[in-house]
């Protein structure tokens, strides 16, 4: 069985981990002699490690085993500090089978697809969501209409044209919120990386795949910074990123990926 990456935790730690992990991993197929279903256990494996405790540099995106989508996995592994693993554990099984590999050329023309509209959608959400909601805490408010009257993010030239608005908001932030500006900037370089992964030829880049998901979670976190200094809860932003997350996970009861 694969083991997780090096700065992520063991699950020895916590045996109730172990167990979920058991449970979770007998589901995903019952046919264990099949290299699709040896695979996903081995992903879930990594991202129980992951969810089990704080990884020791959540700002990196990490290498995603096998099968899972490298801007889920970024996105989650920045989430884990602030969401705490009971939040996260109901996604292990499905952030698992995030990313199909192999199958026919249709197949995996499906999972690339996938792949790319999570992280517009990544990057989206950032931009026109979370940024703005940090410059309304700061009374920014028309930098916050600039953002959310954008054009969704939905290729390279929107992501573009997002980047370089959340960057004039994140200028305009600096002077009055640390917080706001930072969650603008990382706005910004989600959408940067979004852009990097379209332009990359016919295969998505997993790199920039993996940072614009860290970046987009990134956002979010220097958001609450925002929102806490505003007297806000910061649950709020937590809320959201969950509730993105829901929505980005492949849906295994109607059989396949969501986009």
């Amino acid at each position: 069985m694969a083991k997780a990456d090096s700065d992520d935790v063991s699950l020895d730690r916590d045996p109730r981990a172990l167990r979920r992990l058991a449970k979770s991993a007998a589901s995903l197929s019952s046919n264990s002699d099949s290299c699709v279903a040896r695979r996903d256990k081995e992903a879930l494996t990594a991202i129980s490690a992951m969810i089990c405790a704080p990884v020791l540099d959540s700002n990196k995106p990490g290498r995603p085993p096998p099968g899972v989508s490298s801007s889920l996995y970024a996105f989650v592994r920045k989430l884990r500090d602030a969401a705490g693993s009971e939040n996260l554990w109901p996604f292990a099984t499905r952030l698992a089978a995030s990313s199909p590999l192999g199958g026919t050329d249709r197949e995996a023309a499906a999972s690339r697809t996938a792949e790319l509209a999570r992280v517009f959608r990544l990057a989206d959400w950032a931009t026109r969501e979370v940024a703005p909601l940090a410059l309304d805490l700061v009374a920014l408010n028309m930098q916050s209409r600039l953002l959310r009257s954008l054009a969704p993010v939905q290729d390279s030239n929107s992501a573009r044209a997002g980047a370089d608005t959340a960057n004039t908001a994140a200028v305009r932030a600096s002077v009055a919120s640390a917080g706001a500006s930072n969650s603008a900037d990382f706005a910004r370089k989600a959408a940067v990386f979004a852009g990097r992964a379209d332009d990359a030829f016919n295969v998505p880049d997993p790199v920039a795949l993996a940072w614009a998901g860290a970046y987009a979670a990134g956002s979010a976190a220097a958001a609450a910074e925002s929102a806490a200094a505003a007297g806000v809860d910061r649950q709020v932003l937590i809320a959201m990123q969950l509730s993105l997350l829901n929505e980005l996970c492949p849906d295994l009861d109607s059989g396949g990926l969501r986009f």
